[in-house]
């Protein structure tokens, strides 16, 4: 077992032990069926598979490979992105005159007992590289089904049927970032039907006539199962059923994107986790705080803190928010800012391309009096920074580490900027905490792509 995953960094994989995930990229039916093959027989502890089929014209025998790898393992999770997409006038009508079952291996996985999940990506043409499928003699064991792809008219009768047969799933995701949706309204109709759905996105779809999806938001409002995480980005919904189901379940959901409308419900909505980036940055002037853990803000300069300073100033000792990531975010001068670092006893804390001035003054005015893990990314982290932190050390808890990878210049690898410091040396530290070190025990280094990946399970909630 330990064997397979480490020779997964030989063939363009990765393992993350944290989620027991496997991630991969192949580029050639013979790679990608000696992978299946070994993963089938050594990968028997791997709760997320994570494939890319990238730059080769794979067959459906490629699939079936993979399918047969899914179901002789314990994957509860599979995520597939094909990138095989039909978005060109020439790439359709060779799709429309060349119908197969190129994806139709695919189908077996709704039989899988223990697949939960399923994300399939780029799989352009669906409708037309799959014929009809017989139903089984139970509903589909799948919780959570994504199909991240523009949904086209030829693709609809198979989701409809796919969507009738997964009964329980909680987790749906459907549509494109870039490319529109029009979903006709007997899809809309086998939607709105599902009895169980916490989580519904919506990515660019809109009606078949271009219009508003109707009738499907209604639906959810009423649901004895209700909503907890909505998402319609870009795409066209009926105004007046998004504005029922913000009011009927505004003391239940805690995950909404709709920017039409987030201004005006913000307040009134009990969000645990709230993640803005520059262009929404002026949410944070309507956010409902006090029911916040976590907040992750991305590209946010000083001015654009001012309502999260000003709430923290204002509240006695707002010990519910617990985690804050902020990345690349500028603190030209973080003394200005030393009423919110001061006043916040977070137990999480990510900051991402800082510089050692800027660590330095950062960390000198934070209060760490309850921080378990602190992540720098990308951040030029020295011996004058541990210094400043060493001097904290009366605040420490016992459990406390500190997660750093180091920034590194053009031509410079990540290695050669930690060794040029010295300071990943095990040697160079104490057992204990000194005035300018902390203990070896507090300190872990990574590579930057090693910290991005661990950075969520770090932080816990995002």
């Amino acid at each position: 077992m330990n064997a397979f995953f480490w020779s997964l960094k030989e063939i363009n994989g990765a393992y993350d032990p944290h989620h027991r995930k496997v991630t991969i990229t192949l580029t050639s039916s013979a790679d990608a069926k000696i992978f299946f093959e070994t993963f089938a027989r050594q990968a028997t502890d791997v709760d997320e598979l994570d494939v890319v089929f990238e730059g080769w014209n794979f067959w459906a025998s490629d699939l079936e490979n993979l399918v047969k790898s899914v179901c002789q393992t314990n994957v509860k999770s599979l995520k597939l992105d094909l990138k095989d997409s039909v978005n060109d006038t020439i790439s359709e009508i060779s799709a429309r005159f060349t119908p197969g079952s190129k994806y139709q291996p695919l189908f077996d996985l709704l039989w899988n007992r223990k697949l939960q999940g399923f994300s399939l990506i780029g799989a352009g043409g669906f409708g037309l590289r799959t014929s009809d499928f017989p139903m089984g003699q139970h509903f589909s064991y799948l919780q959570s089904f994504h199909f991240l792809h523009a949904i086209k008219t030829s693709d609809q009768l198979r989701l409809m049927k796919i969507l009738t047969y997964c009964r329980n799933l909680t987790d749906l995701r459907l549509g494109d970032y870039v490319n529109w949706s029009k979903i006709r309204q007997e899809l809309v109709s086998v939607m709105a039907a599902m009895e169980y759905i916490r989580t519904l996105h919506l990515y660019s779809v809109q009606g078949q006539s271009g219009g508003s999806v109707s009738g499907l938001l209604y639906a959810f409002a009423n649901k004895a199962t209700p909503l907890k995480e909505l998402v319609c980005y870009v795409g066209r919904v009926n105004e007046w059923e998004l504005g029922e189901v913000i009011r009927s379940l505004s003391r239940k959901i805690e995950v909404l994107i709709s920017m039409g409308y987030l201004e005006v419900i913000l307040k009134d909505l009990n969000l645990v986790h709230l993640g803005l980036t520059s262009p929404t940055k002026s949410l944070l002037n309507y956010v409902n705080y006090p029911t916040l853990r976590s907040v992750s803000l991305l590209d946010f300069e000083e001015a654009d803190l001012k309502p999260l300073k000003d709430y923290v100033q204002n509240c006695n000792n707002p010990t519910h928010l617990e985690v804050i990531s902020l990345q690349g975010a500028k603190f030209s001068n973080p003394w200005k800012f030393a009423p919110l670092l001061n006043t916040l006893t977070l137990k999480r804390l990510q900051l991402s391309g800082m510089s050692s001035p800027e660590l330095k003054g950062t960390i000198s005015v934070m209060n760490m009096t309850r921080l378990e893990c602190l992540v720098l990314v990308g951040c030029h982290y020295d011996w004058a920074v541990e210094e400043t932190l060493a001097a904290k050390r009366a605040e420490f808890r016992p459990e406390l580490l500190l997660h750093v990878s180091i920034a590194t210049r053009e031509g410079v690898s990540h290695q050669q900027a930690v060794e040029e410091k010295g300071i990943d040396k095990v040697e160079s530290r104490e057992a204990c905490d000194t005035a300018v070190k902390l203990a070896a025990r507090r300190v872990r280094f990574y590579s930057a792509a090693e910290l991005v990946l661990l950075g969520k399970p770090l932080l816990g909630v995002f």
